[in-house]
């Protein structure tokens, strides 16, 4: 780590949250900030981070909120940052229902498109670092946290293995 990329500690006992906010590209001056404020941005995703995710069964389908949700929203805005929900769920219903877990008050903006952010946090990433092999590797051999299994089974043949799973909703 460099000397000017912060490392925020746990967020809440117990929660198994872990901020590290860094920027390996940007110098700090060229970190994205909010236009609207100069805090920077952290987008977190909704299903799988701060639902107790199982799976996709459906749009009308909404679990509730894992865990320890609340308090890491609450600790991402008292460190300064700026929190965006990324999702791929319409933007509405994602406000309804982080409304109806009260858990709106902590956010800044819900959005379905990509902005340009400090950090993302999300459930379905593989952390590129400069190493495509690795990243491969990393694709490969990837698993989402409440999945029991890769998605992607590895083949003696040395043909490529086929993505079907990972291509359904």
């Amino acid at each position: 780590m460099r000397d000017h990329d912060p490392v925020i500690p746990s967020v809440s006992e117990g929660s198994g949250a872990r901020v590290v906010a860094r920027s390996s590209c940007l110098p700090p001056a060229q970190v994205p900030r909010s236009a609207r404020d100069d805090k920077l941005i952290v987008c977190v995703d909704l299903n799988g981070v701060l639902d107790a995710y199982g799976g996709w069964q459906g749009p009308e389908h909404w679990d509730p909120p894992r865990e320890g949700a609340a308090e890491f929203l609450g600790s991402l805005r008292e460190h300064g940052f700026r929190v965006v929900i990324f999702t791929t769920r319409f933007a509405d219903d994602a406000k309804r229902w982080l409304v109806e877990h009260d858990l709106l008050q902590y956010v800044d903006e819900v959005t379905d498109r990509k902005p340009a952010a400090h950090v993302f946090v999300d459930d379905r990433a593989v952390c590129f670092r400069g190493d495509f092999d690795a990243t491969l590797n990393d694709v490969l051999s990837f698993s989402a946290h409440w999945e029991n299994q890769g998605v992607i089974p590895s083949r003696e043949d040395g043909e490529e293995s086929p993505a079907e799973n990972v291509l359904a909703p």
